[in-house]
């Protein structure tokens, strides 16, 4: 059995959530273009990623994202 500390259990209980909006000068098809081609992505930004699985990036396809100071992660 793991057991949690009690910051632990608050931050399960109580997960972040963060949005950010602001306007872009491109269709929204143009920009789920750019976004979903995740493997382009440090052209423009420090991240990087990188596909785990063949075809587009649709619901349910996985990633390993690697960021500055962060531990890499799988989306």
């Amino acid at each position: 059995m793991i057991r949690r500390n009690d910051t632990q259990a608050k931050r399960a209980a109580n997960p972040v959530h963060m949005s950010v909006t602001f306007d872009v000068q491109a269709s929204a098809d143009r920009v789920f273009s750019v976004l979903q081609d995740v493997e382009r992505w440090p052209e423009w930004t420090m991240t990087a990623v990188k596909k785990m699985d063949d075809g587009p990036l649709v619901v349910g396809s996985k990633v390993r994202v690697r960021q500055p100071k962060l531990l890499p992660a799988v989306w």
